[in-house]
């Protein structure tokens, strides 16, 4: 990290600009701090948010005594740069992670990560005394990508030797997440958890892998020719592909009871600890997940509600009354409340706004990738940058191409207003260049790292990289 970037800690001064999010400043020490991100979770998938019947009873239970925000979303539409945005309160554009590199035209298949110039939450809660530690289950986490900075402690690997493709599941995770709860005891510490089974390829394991509706790989390709149409319903879609779409959100869905039953265990242990020495927890997700939307499977493509409106609860035992919260809020607030109730000073470069204060406009980022071209064409070579001035959002692509949408009469973005609404695009466009022009590239590319060969393996497992490529580790 910068030298001149190493902060002081502040006791609690933090505490009184987190406002509604917690209240905590009767505790006599800082609290401890659990961050979990659920990897490919879509908010509307889950119990709390409307989905019935709930695949997620234990996560639902525990919301209910926290504070859930109903229109939360991520910095990007893929782990890497979402996960940076949490750790650095930072957007895409200053971080730089994942973003393309400058030699990339031979593809060599590298990210840029999240380099040393920045400190992390992690490296802000080390140096104020926390213990850290983490436990990690996707491979888009690989500790060369830069997440790793700060923790005292970083599981990673994959709990089936072998195979890739699961990462580690959760029944590892929370196994590992308990005995680190127990093993802190009194000290004060800062655990970070991802819980990736939910992301591709969708084979939970028994019994909630059992009675499942076949899944029909063609049905996903139907869909996918039409990309390039105008978007349209999933409920206008011919029958054989509603079908291959119900089968494989059975198996995603499938996916989170499986999870969901391993973050009931890890919410038991916290709950049955004495009440002064349970943890701040905040739940959040990188991303969300496609299902035939706009014709498109998977994330990192667009920046479409299903990609990027995310769920984010947060608890705070001090106050374990469940409230919910309208207000658009970026998830990577989560960076300065965080800090805020630990009494850390927030990095000057960082938005020191908490969740408590309502974001009046809201930008997310994606960058192209070399993968991404070479798996689904030139459609996809391009740039997308999004802004939120509720209940509109703007959509701009590095093509020229723009697209305007009214959230509250088209939650689903199939009507494009751009030619009836021209000033106000212009507007928004005029907001947006403002938002992200403004801010600074604070990262160098080259800086890059190649991947190991274990992280390569498995994120070609998982269709990051382009598995039909050769293998040409630089």
């Amino acid at each position: 990290m910068r030298p001149g970037w190493i902060l002081i800690v502040a006791a609690f001064i933090g505490v009184l600009t987190v406002g509604s999010v917690v209240s905590c400043s009767n505790q006599e020490s800082p609290p401890s701090i659990i961050l979990i991100t659920l990897d490919t979770i879509r908010a509307d998938q889950l119990g709390l948010y409307g989905r019935s019947p709930s695949p997620s009873p234990n996560l639902d239970r525990f919301a209910a005594q926290a504070i859930v925000y109903d229109r939360a979303y991520s910095a990007s539409s893929w782990t890497l740069p979402s996960h940076a945005s949490l750790f650095t309160g930072l957007i895409p554009t200053q971080h730089g992670a994942g973003s393309p590199l400058a030699d990339s035209t031979p593809r060599k298949w590298r990210y840029t990560p999240l380099v040393d110039d920045f400190t992390t939450l992690a490296e802000l809660f080390s140096q104020a005394g926390y213990q850290t530690a983490a436990v990690v289950g996707g491979p888009a986490l690989d500790p060369g990508l830069g997440i790793a900075q700060g923790f005292d402690q970083y599981e990673f690997g994959y709990s089936r030797p072998g195979e890739k493709r699961h990462g580690t599941r959760g029944d590892f995770i929370a196994d590992r997440a308990i005995e680190f709860i127990r093993k802190f005891d009194t000290s004060t510490y800062f655990l970070f958890l991802n819980f990736f089974d939910p992301h591709r390829p969708y084979e939970p394991p028994e019994p909630h892998g059992r009675d499942l509706p076949e899944r029909d790989p063609k049905a996903e390709q139907r869909v996918i020719s039409h990309l390039g149409s105008p978007a349209r319903p999933i409920a206008d879609f011919e029958p054989s592909e509603r079908t291959g779409i119900d089968a494989l959100l059975a198996a995603y869905l499938a996916e989170i009871r499986y999870m969901d039953e391993h973050l009931g265990r890890l919410f038991a242990a916290i709950e049955a600890l004495p009440p002064g020495r349970r943890p701040i927890v905040a739940i959040t997700s990188d991303h969300g997940e496609s299902f035939g939307e706009h014709y498109q499977f998977t994330h990192g493509l667009h920046l479409y509600e299903d990609n990027t409106r995310v769920p984010l609860i947060f608890y705070d035992p001090q106050n374990p009354h469940g409230s919910r919260s309208s207000d658009l809020v970026p998830n990577r607030r989560l960076f300065a409340t965080l800090l805020g109730v630990a009494g850390i000073e927030v990095p000057h470069i960082a938005d020191p706004a908490t969740l408590s204060a309502p974001a009046a406009s809201l930008v997310t980022e994606l960058w192209r990738t070399d993968n991404a071209i070479a798996v689904f064409g030139e459609s996809v070579a391009r740039d997308l940058r999004a802004i939120y001035l509720p209940p509109h959002k703007l959509i701009e692509s590095s093509d020229g191409n723009i697209e305007l949408y009214d959230l509250d009469s088209d939650p689903d973005e199939l009507v494009n207003l751009i030619d009836l609404e021209p000033e106000r695009a212009a507007s928004m466009a005029k907001r947006l260049s403002e938002t992200i022009g403004d801010a600074t590239p604070l990262f160098s590319s080259e800086n890059a790292t190649p991947l190991s060969a274990d992280a390569e393996e498995a994120l070609r497992a998982l269709g990051y990289l382009n598995s039909r490529e050769q293998h040409d580790q630089p």
